[in-house]
Formats: C-alpha cells, structure tokens, sequence
C-alpha cells in the first residue's frame, strides 16, 4: 500500500488507519506486505478505543511513511499479533513521543533510520530537524547520516536516490541554492593601443521641406467641390464656405496664382 493520505480515525477497536491483520494467525509463508509513501494524520481519541497510525499484524516492510497528530493515547507504528515473520521499520518520519513512535509487542522487528523512535540505529524528533515543522514540512535542513538499506528502501519520499550513507526519516536531505563556483583568475588588462581618428563624414544638409503654396484658382467651380481643390493644391486647412451646395464659385478671398503657408492659411469662398 503506497501514496495514500488518512486523515481523521473511524474504525474498530485495535486497528489501525492502516493496518495489516493475520486473520487466520498462520500464513504458509511470508507475505511480505509493503506500506510505503504515506501521510497518516490526524488520528483523534475515542473513548474505550484503541487505535494505531500503522499496525503490522504479519510480515511487512514498512518504510517512506510519515505520521503526525496521532493522539498521545495511542501508539504511531504498532507491530503485533503473531510472531510469525518480520516487521521491517525502515526511513519513516514519526511526529511522536519517542516510546509511541515505534512499539513491538512480542513480533521479531528490525526497525532502523526513522525519526522518531529513540532506540539503536533510530534518533528521536526535534523540530529544528526540518524545513518546516509548524507546517509539518518533514523535509531535512542537514544531513542526518544513516545505516546503508538501499537494497529495501533505494529512494525516498519524493523519488530521490538514497546513497551508501543515507538521511534518517523518510526524505533524503537536498541542498538549496546553487554552488558558488570556483573563481577564475583574471585576465590581464592589455595596454591600450591608440585608434587613430576618423576623418568626419560630412553629412549633407537636409532639402527643406516646401512650406508654400500655390492658392488654386476657385472661380466657376461648384461650391460643393472647393474643399477638394484646396486639398489638392496641398493645403491642410479647412475653407470657409458662404453658400449653398451646388451654386458656382463667384468669389474668393485670396487671387488664384498666390503663394501662401500650406499649413496656416484659410480662404474663403462664396457664390453670389
């Protein structure tokens, strides 16, 4: 059983969120369970209840769990019922009293790098072990240099390898940051060798831009169309029109043949 997550407790007297049983009290070999890569949390008293985080009824290997919140009343990893195979304990992080975090009632037991348990080849929690204890972030801060079990447990929790000297508890400790690199030695500086100066590229003056010109000729033209004569001479600005649609243009205010700013100047025309 792997990757599952138990919160909360609702389940009989002398079980476990999860638990292993040996129902018939003999196996014809061993089973050789495997619970690894869960979270078991949460684990609330019951009154006239007893109850456990992980029970191992028969053989199992039991490794990469982690267990918090268990209530103080009952024990975290449990190994009991029948001394029939062995309980192998191995790189569980168990946020617990130290005598509630690994108990043997009576079965052959081989318990090693957890955090959690303060016995032989074990190391009892503290919270300054890890990234973030409060959020119960069970990843290392440092080294915490275990036994050589990579022929059972060859990763971790997140899937990083575990080496020949690998960290107690469920996660491998991975560095943060990046290395400071070895410093190269600097190069020298050359004497700087004089560039000779350019002779300057002379840059030819713009042609200005015409800003005059030539007031067109309106006379006899519809009035209706003196707008578009104006534009078409190159003028911007708006002419001033003092009459009806359609009538011809009898006057203008500035003579045909004139030069004026194309920009600035208004004329006005009118029909009589």
């Amino acid at each position: 059983m792997y990757n599952n997550l138990t919160p909360g407790s609702s389940y009989s007297s002398g079980g476990g969120a999860i638990e292993i049983n040996n129902p018939s009290g003999n196996y014809g070999s061993n089973p050789n369970h495997i619970i690894r890569g869960n979270i078991i949390r949460d684990i609330g008293f019951t009154s006239g209840i007893t109850k456990y985080g992980i029970r191992a009824g028969t053989g199992a290997k039991v490794y990469n769990n982690i267990l918090y919140n268990i209530n103080s009343n009952y024990n975290a990893v449990q190994c009991n019922d029948a001394n029939d195979y062995p309980r192998i304990i191995y790189h569980n992080t168990v946020d617990a009293a130290s005598n509630r975090a690994v108990v043997n009632s009576g079965t052959t037991m081989d318990s090693k790098n957890n955090i959690g348990p303060a016995t032989l080849n074990n190391l009892p929690i503290l919270p300054s072990m890890f990234l973030n204890y409060a959020s119960h972030n069970y990843r290392l801060v440092a080294n915490l240099l275990g036994l050589d079990l990579r022929s059972i447990v060859p990763t971790d929790f997140d899937g990083n390898p575990r080496d020949a000297t690998p960290d107690l508890g469920a996660f491998e400790y991975v560095a943060s940051g990046t290395p400071t690199p070895t410093p190269t030695p600097p190069t020298p500086t050359p004497t700087p060798t004089a560039t000779p100066r350019p002779t300057p590229t002379p840059i030819p003056s713009p042609t200005p831009t015409p800003t005059n010109c030539i007031i067109p000729n309106f006379l006899g033209q519809r009035i209706n169309r003196a707008q578009t004569i104006w534009r078409n001479a190159g003028f911007t600005t708006q002419v001033i029109v003092r009459s009806r649609r359609g009538q011809r243009i009898s006057f203008q205010s500035i003579p045909a043949g004139t030069s004026a700013s194309c920009n600035t100047t208004i004329i006005t025309v009118s029909a009589r």
